[in-house]
């Protein structure tokens, strides 16, 4: 058997200023953020082999989406 789900029994909370939660229903679709890592060149004067050195740098969120019926 698989652990794998559909995403049925979703459920989607907005919370107000207060941190109080509300439970939003009906959601139809659910498209979570995609974060993104961008890669930062680190080249300097003794990278082996004359190549260009990168690394990773901060992580972006992104943003998700839904949409619902109201």
């Amino acid at each position: 058997m698989t652990a794998v789900g559909i995403g049925y029994g979703a459920q989607f909370w907005l919370a107000n200023a207060s941190a109080v939660l509300t439970q939003l229903g009906e959601i139809i679709t659910l498209t979570p953020p995609d974060p993104v890592t961008a890669d930062i060149e680190a080249t300097h004067m003794q990278s082996p082999n004359r190549r260009k050195e990168y690394i990773s740098g901060l992580i972006e969120d992104g943003s998700g989406t839904f949409e619902m019926n109201y």
